[in-house]
């Protein structure tokens, strides 16, 4: 949901938006708006995300997503997510970011994309022809609780605590 003037926004100004350059605009089950950086700034991410966020051009809130272009089919993603602030990772800014990254030609449709941003990377492909992006990653789990409950209290008991898997995935980013 975009209150602007065009109906699609592909690299373009929305001046009523009130950013003077130019973004896209996608929905990917929620909304997220897309500017390619040639460095990512964190306090300028800040800035975008809380801008957009209290803006009626997005009535319902939006992700912000900075890409930096490293190579090609090979992108860094950062995103402002909406109620959140900017966070380590986003599947869907990053999803999203790889769709955009190839309608602008940056990235190839149809192929492996590499996708890095602070909480480490995936690969998605984006799919021209279905309108449709696949997302390949890891999961890493980091805690194992057990919910206890009845009709008057609910209890989280932790159950596993697992370090060294932790650990292996932080060794992973740090190498990255």
């Amino acid at each position: 949901p975009m209150k602007c003037d065009k109906e699609i926004l592909v690299d373009e100004v929305c001046e009523i938006s009130g950013f003077l350059e130019s973004f896209s605009a996608i929905s990917v089950q929620n909304p997220h708006i897309v500017f390619i950086k040639d460095e990512i700034n964190d306090n300028e991410l800040e800035d975008y995300g809380k801008h957009a966020n209290n803006n009626e051009v997005f009535p319902n809130g939006i992700n912000v997503n900075f890409v930096q272009v490293l190579n090609k089919n090979k992108v860094f993603v950062k995103t402002y997510e909406r109620g959140v602030g900017i966070t380590n990772s986003c599947g869907t800014g990053m999803s999203s970011s790889s769709y955009i990254s190839s309608l602008l030609g940056i990235c190839e449709f149809g192929t492996k994309i590499e996708v890095m941003n602070n909480g480490g990377k995936v690969y998605c492909i984006a799919n021209n022809d279905t309108k449709s992006i696949d997302l390949i990653g890891n999961a890493t789990y980091e805690k194992e609780y057990e919910v206890l409950y009845d009709k008057d209290n609910i209890e989280l008991k932790l159950v596993n605590v697992f370090d060294d898997e932790v650990k292996t995935y932080q060794d992973f980013v740090d190498s990255l």
